[in-house]
């Protein structure tokens, strides 16, 4: 379609063939063969981050097709950081704030972002039709109604 911007795929954890794996906690992130393209300095500083980072491995697809540039998962987690993107305590990762993350976005690569958080099914389309973009975050229980953790179902 002309004027359609192609969109690659990068998968929150290095090695797309065994996100399953990860996903399902049958194998460590540890295990990734490569951890290192991730931009971490140490596998377990990838190990630590890789599960969190669902809006960076968004914003590293967007980048290549609106700006035609590509960076690695850490360095957009590490500019999100600058910006108060996560609560991090120790080695305890909380989780991020959709609206720093947007400031980060909206500065780092000017593009207009907003950060909404509870939106409902229904209420997806509406929200599509101001942006060309629309990044979703969501948690395991999300996808798999009514379950609490991936492992249970099997996804």
């Amino acid at each position: 379609m002309p004027g359609q911007l192609i969109t690659p795929y990068f998968g929150q954890w290095e090695s797309s063939e065994l996100i399953g794996q990860f996903v399902r906690q049958e194998l460590k992130p540890d295990k990734d063969p490569n951890w290192k393209d991730f931009g971490a300095e140490t596998v377990a500083e990838y190990a630590q981050w890789a599960r969190h980072v669902c809006g960076m491995a968004c914003l590293k697809m967007l980048l290549p097709a609106s700006h035609k540039e590509a960076h690695p998962t850490m360095y957009l987690m590490r500019l999100a950081n600058q910006h108060g993107g996560y609560i991090a305590e120790g080695d305890e990762i909380k989780r991020p704030i959709y609206a720093t993350f947007a400031t980060m976005i909206e500065e780092q690569f000017g593009l207009q972002a907003e950060g909404t958080t509870h939106i409902e099914a229904q209420d997806v389309s509406a929200q599509l039709e101001p942006y060309d973009y629309f990044l979703v975050s969501m948690k395991p229980k999300i996808v798999i109604p009514k379950v609490g953790h991936p492992n249970k179902r099997g996804i």
